[in-house]
């Protein structure tokens, strides 16, 4: 197995479970309700938008894996759309699940030339930094996550 195909399933193991620590973003959220979801809280984002600022790096990296460009910027990767109503925030989980399963397809799919390439400009190094650098940054998140969750009443 190549690194590429190491890294996919790093990816599909912080999303949908199977890892070395237990936790998963899918496990995580499943029980969570809009409401919860949506609930400011005092010194962080709400659930809802960690979630959706997670899957803004994957679907932007995704273009740039399907042969387009890098478009997303650090200022916008908060700015959900309102979650209102139980089919917001259902929706939104939908469209996290659907991108996290393509991004897999998609690094399963490079080589490991590919994977020690220069990542869009030199300037953010290989494809390989950038790679492990999402799933670290899914399991930083993911820890604001549960412990967001810790705080909920029950």
């Amino acid at each position: 197995m190549g690194k590429a195909q190491e890294i996919a399933k790093q990816i599909d193991r912080a999303f949908f479970g199977e890892n070395w620590c237990g936790v998963s973003l899918r496990k995580t959220v499943e029980s969570i309700t809009f409401e919860q979801a949506a609930q400011p809280q005092p010194h962080s984002h709400t659930i809802a938008e960690l979630v959706f600022h997670i899957g803004y790096y994957y679907e932007g990296v995704s273009a740039v894996l399907k042969g387009g460009s890098l478009e997303i910027k650090d200022k916008f990767s908060f700015d959900l759309p309102s979650v209102q109503s139980e089919a917001d925030w259902q929706a939104l989980l939908e469209r996290t699940w659907k991108n996290a399963k393509d991004f897999v397809q998609l690094v399963e799919g490079l080589s490991d030339e590919q994977i020690g390439s220069t990542f869009v400009d030199e300037k953010y190094g290989d494809y390989y930094r950038n790679l492990t650098g999402l799933v670290e940054h899914l399991y930083y998140h993911l820890g604001q996550i549960v412990l967001l969750k810790k705080g909920l009443p029950n």
